[in-house]
């Protein structure tokens, strides 16, 4: 019966070494635990930041798309209206230098006698 009670405490020591040596890496998981849930809220905090800064961006390029479509818009029409009064001569050679007076003054010279 001795031995028994001997063996007995053996064993709850053995039981009380690993409690203590699991009760040490449950610490140690759980030190790891909180330095991972503080890291992943600030990752989680810088996401939401750059999510609201991305948003912020797109509406700013959605902004300038649409005031760059409209001054495309309004420099074709400019265009457009400022050649509606342009003549168009056929059979007469342009020049890079030309100098439009003088092609005026031929062309009524030409055309003198005939209006």
């Amino acid at each position: 019966m001795m031995r028994e009670v001997k063996e007995i405490g053996r064993t709850v020591k053995c039981i009380e070494e690993k409690v203590e040596k699991h009760e040490g890496i449950l610490s140690s998981l759980s030190e790891k635990v909180e330095k991972n849930s503080k890291a992943l809220n600030y990752v989680q905090r810088k996401v939401n930041s750059s999510s609201e800064e991305v948003k912020e961006v797109s509406e700013k390029i959605k902004y300038m798309e649409e005031r760059l479509n409209k001054a495309d818009e309004r420099a074709v029409n400019q265009e457009a209206r400022s050649r509606r009064s342009n003549l168009i001569f056929h059979g007469v050679p342009e020049s890079d230098k030309e100098d439009c007076k003088a092609v005026v003054r031929n062309i009524s010279e030409h055309f003198e006698g005939q209006v």
